[in-house]
């Protein structure tokens, strides 16, 4: 799942999401989102309890892997590029 906003669905077990992700519209419509369309998935309350534990897993697998990466491949900051103002018009370099 992409960027989407979600509610739950009042006096219902279900929630709402609503997303602009073109690439998730390909895949599940086929096609790109039309006329300022968005994408309206429906999830039951136990699917979305089942996604967030798939989610916790991940985070704690993550947590003790980032430490691990960022020893093993610290920070190297990259220099600046130098920019150089344009030249005056009617003026060459």
């Amino acid at each position: 799942m992409s960027h989407f906003a979600g509610k739950r669905f009042p006096n219902e077990d279900v929630y709402v999401f609503a997303g602009k992700s073109e690439r998730d519209a390909r895949n599940v419509l086929g096609h790109g989102l039309v006329d300022d369309r968005a994408l309206t998935p429906v999830v039951g309350r136990s699917g979305f309890l089942q996604m967030t534990k798939s989610v916790e897993q991940a985070q704690l697998w993550l947590a003790k892997k980032i430490p691990e990466w960022q020893q093993r491949y610290p920070f190297r900051p990259v220099a600046a590029a130098t920019i150089r103002p344009a030249p005056a018009p009617g003026k060459q370099n």
